[in-house]
């Protein structure tokens, strides 16, 4: 229970630094881009290596 406690403060924001807050929304807008980029290219992999052997 301890760990979990000490986990769920290590990955909290402080609601008081707006500053920190927008900083992690812009560097996380930054990154979604290519996010859904690698996404799009597993999803071709997947389908081209699992093509012929893939019911319809």
């Amino acid at each position: 229970m301890v760990a979990i406690a000490r986990l769920r403060e290590a990955l909290s924001v402080a609601e008081g630094d707006p500053e920190l807050v927008r900083s992690q929304v812009q560097a996380f807008g930054r990154q979604i881009p290519l996010l859904y980029f690698i996404l799009i290219v597993n999803t071709m992999a997947v389908t081209v290596t699992h093509l012929r052997s893939a019911p319809a």
